[in-house]
């Protein structure tokens, strides 16, 4: 008898969410055993003014979207490989963190970028990218170009979480770990897989079945831990 396969439940925003179904696709997952359910809605800002910069920083691949502009050859700082290729896809030169606001404060403080940096970022951000790096003398601010506006679970998702068996969720931020927090009553049937500790840290675990932080901050490495023993 073929054993049973898992089912994964997606609550990034769409478009991350279709990227890592499309990921999880390709290492022969069906189709019907992945549902999508964003817990995060991406708006971006509408007429957003543009500041005078030198150096852009994207944390995510709304960040870019987002800025809606042209990179005109100046330098990206970028969080991970898949926003870095879209900075390039809008003519910025940008250089990759290879994933996690961390290592990206990381590497700017070993740089040390001479201008005016400017983070285009989200309403809401788990980690301060701009006070460390003010803190070593960069010069750094801030522009929000987009929100994450919370979303509920429907009712074909509430059901899922109800009834299915060894159900594995991938969390990759504090925002909508609190949101999945707040959807799930009884999450005894869910291993969830949180991108970083900190994502951990917004959910309650005597409440899962399981919860692992998986070893890089990226989709490859989410890819992998989500499929381990599947």
């Amino acid at each position: 008898m073929h054993h049973c396969q898992n089912q994964f439940l997606l609550t990034r925003p769409q478009e991350g969410s279709t990227r890592l179904a499309r990921a999880l696709m390709e290492e022969n997952v069906s189709a019907k055993n992945i549902k999508i359910a964003p817990l995060m809605r991406i708006e971006f800002t509408p007429q957003i003014q543009i500041p005078d910069f030198d150096i852009a920083i994207f944390t995510s691949p709304s960040g870019v979207n987002a800025f809606n502009g042209t990179g005109g050859g100046r330098v990206a700082y970028c969080v991970g490989d898949r926003t870095a290729k879209i900075a390039q896809d809008m003519g910025f030169a940008p250089v990759s963190a290879k994933g996690g606001a961390t290592n990206l404060v990381a590497l700017l403080r070993d740089d040390q970028p001479q201008g005016r940096i400017c983070h285009f970022r989200g309403a809401k951000v788990h980690q301060s990218i701009a006070e460390p790096l003010s803190d070593h003398g960069m010069h750094v601010f801030e522009k929000i170009v987009y929100q994450q506006v919370p979303q509920n679970f429907d009712e074909s998702t509430l059901k899922l979480l109800a009834n299915s068996d060894g159900l594995k969720i991938p969390l990759f931020s504090k925002e909508t770990a609190r949101q999945f927090e707040k959807q799930v009553i009884d999450g005894q049937n869910c291993d969830i897989f949180c991108i970083s500790k900190d994502v951990q840290g917004a959910l309650n675990a005597g409440k899962y079945h399981k919860i692992t932080v998986i070893s890089e901050p990226t989709q490859i490495s989410m890819v992998q831990s989500l499929l381990a023993g599947n």
